[in-house]
């Protein structure tokens, strides 16, 4: 089974099999190539245009994965004390600000818009 991108073609068993690419095949984001292949693999049953596939399926995949991390960073805050957590009025958590480190919330985003934070 071959996919048509930018022009090339990449045979999708070649790529899962880790087989090294043809020069020609530089023009080819193996990001998106993922995310479609993740997407489709999700959804076997899915069908749709290339527009459709960019405008809706991709913009889908991302927001669950922006979702998934979003989630990570919302319990790393939390766990931190730089969010707080307000007793569940709705089924959905609801998160503020926790004034009272207003500072160090301050340096902690100069930091990591410096680059000064890494991943341990």
């Amino acid at each position: 089974m071959d996919v048509s991108l930018n022009g090339g073609s990449i045979a999708i068993l070649r790529v899962l099999r880790g087989i090294k690419l043809d020069p020609e095949e530089k023009d080819v984001d193996f990001d998106y190539v993922k995310d479609v292949l993740r997407y489709f693999l999700r959804h076997p049953q899915a069908s749709d245009d290339l527009e459709g596939i960019t405008r809706w399926r991709l913009l889908d995949q991302r927001i669950e994965d922006s979702l998934i991390q979003v989630n990570r960073a919302v319990r790393w805050l939390v766990s931190e004390g730089v969010l707080m957590q307000d007793p569940a009025r709705t089924s959905h958590p609801v998160f503020r600000l926790n004034k009272d480190r207003s500072n160090e919330i301050a340096q902690l985003v100069r930091d990591l818009a410096d680059g000064n934070l890494r991943h341990k």
